[in-house]
């Protein structure tokens, strides 16, 4: 989960970056294009959150077979996935119930006072 939301945040940057860019898309009706989407290294990644360069890679490569990544030129992106497709309905519905199961942990935790 902690891999695509990276690499989801870094593919999706140009629209934190170009006023232009926020300003036509990035809502559920109007995600940003492919073309316009940054990819993101290896190294990025396997630094940014601190796993050794195997595992990321493996974990990447991993992510790359079940279609939730793409890679382009030795990088990884987040790709557009199609609109109402039968993987981006599951795909969603993975993510639904991996933060839903992240947020019930949570609620579990003992408070800090």
């Amino acid at each position: 989960m902690a891999i695509l939301a990276l690499v989801f945040a870094e593919s999706t940057r140009p629209l934190r970056e170009d006023p232009y860019l926020a300003s036509k898309f990035g809502f559920d009706d109007r995600p940003l294009p492919n073309e316009y989407r940054l990819s993101v290294s290896l190294k990025f990644v396997h630094t940014s959150l601190g796993l050794s360069r195997e595992t990321a890679r493996r974990k990447l490569g991993h992510l790359v077979a079940r279609g939730f990544l793409s890679r382009v030129n030795g990088a990884y992106a987040f790709h557009l996935l199609p609109e109402n497709s039968e993987f981006a309905l599951s795909f969603r519905a993975m993510l639904l119930k991996s933060v839903e199961s992240m947020a019930a942990l949570a609620d579990r935790l003992p408070s800090p006072d």
